[in-house]
């Protein structure tokens, strides 16, 4: 059975709808976004190392109206490059970017090659610093037990949250962000 995680991962997948242009999916695993679109132009799987630089020429640069970059982000040690790599890739003022993060999620195989969590402030500055405009950042939200379980860690550890959030803080494990580049 799917983790809570990818369940709602995949529960939002089937929101899609609409022509997505000439797709290029970075990573996807064993279920790629291919059969939740039925309207792909042009669908590319390239083999993308995210966390190396950019070469000096490529041949898809700027080329994608959409990009879907699936159970990846947490194997990316330098984000800023990979948003260097989907700014790149997308279409100028047209292109948008779906992408999720792990937020709370545990350790995971491949080993040594599980690098990073991501809070929403940090996808919202990267989003900022690589001129991509926030249309939805999705929270991918954990179960009633898993809230009850949180909020006992944090008392227990007496560990504060962020003043705003004090109260109604809903622990997400994770976030889908889609944007356009702008």
């Amino acid at each position: 059975m799917a983790s809570n995680y990818r369940q709602q991962i995949e529960k939002f997948k089937t929101s899609f709808d609409g022509d997505f242009g000439n797709v290029i999916e970075i990573g996807g695993g064993s279920n790629p976004t291919k059969v939740k679109c039925e309207s792909y132009n042009n669908l590319e799987y390239p083999e993308f190392d995210l966390n190396k630089a950019l070469p000096p020429i490529h041949a898809s640069r700027g080329c994608y109206d959409t990009l879907f970059c699936w159970n990846v982000m947490e194997y990316v040690y330098d984000p800023c490059q990979a948003f260097r790599w989907f700014n790149q890739l997308l279409n100028g003022r047209t292109g948008i970017l779906y992408v999720n993060f792990p937020y709370f999620y545990p350790h995971h195989d491949p080993k040594g090659m599980d690098y990073l969590r991501y809070t929403d402030d940090f996808i919202i500055k990267l989003c900022k610093i690589f001129n991509f405009e926030i249309i939805g950042l999705k929270e991918i939200e954990s179960t009633p037990a898993t809230k009850v379980f949180m909020n006992q860690i944090i008392s227990n550890e007496g560990m504060h949250l962020r003043k705003d959030l004090r109260g109604h803080y809903t622990h997400p494990i994770g976030y889908i962000l889609k944007a356009r580049k702008k």
